[in-house]
């Protein structure tokens, strides 16, 4: 909103004022418990099973999403489910969950990324799923953004899914084509934008 980015890519569909926003995709939600956890045996959990632990959480990133999602889906009349907010990124709280401090819940394509110290459990029978979205101003005119809208609303509308490009890949192939695009000693712009023209 202050022109210091110029697209944001976020968990949730966000409604900010005088910002365009377009859902990308949606995943599956894990809950990330330590190896050693004594609920590692099963092969999927329900929400009564995991109600009394303690939830860490990031500040940053999808953390206020998770938060909002956890107290959503366990407060009860007279329960509130315990979350501690830490100040880490999203790598840090995982090691956090590692270490055996609590449990916290992961996107699909953060599940299948990490996995030393961390067990990733489906959550059975919820069908519930994390959005991910973009957010620029419709007043910036730089223009690498407009080639990079164009990209990603192709991603968005199931041009690529043919190529098999998945939440995760195609979060990466947005980022590099948009370094590149910004790179100025970069002399291949038509090279990335080609196939999407």
């Amino acid at each position: 909103m202050t022109g210091e980015l110029d697209i944001s890519f976020m968990a949730g569909t966000p409604k900010l004022s005088g910002q365009e926003a377009l859902q990308l995709w949606t995943e599956s939600i894990y809950v990330a418990l330590p190896e050693n956890h004594k609920l590692t045996e099963r092969e999927a959990l329900d929400w009564d099973d995991i109600a009394s632990e303690t939830f860490v959480v990031s500040q940053h990133g999808a953390g206020p999403e998770i938060r909002d999602y956890l107290v959503r889906k366990l407060s009860a009349p007279s329960f509130r489910p315990k979350i501690d907010v830490h100040d880490v990124s999203r790598h840090s709280l995982l090691n956090i969950v590692a270490m055996g401090y609590g449990i916290s819940l992961a996107s699909a394509s953060i599940a299948s990324g990490m996995s030393e110290g961390v067990t990733f459990l489906p959550i059975r029978g919820d069908l519930e799923q994390l959005a991910w979205s973009a957010v620029w101003s419709p007043t910036n005119s730089n223009p690498a953004l407009r080639y990079l809208l164009r990209l990603v609303k192709n991603i968005a509308s199931g041009w690529l899914s043919h190529a098999g490009a998945n939440g995760a890949g195609a979060a990466l192939m947005i980022a590099t084509g948009f370094n590149a695009l910004m790179d100025p000693s970069f002399c291949g712009l038509a090279q990335i934008l080609d196939p999407f023209v």
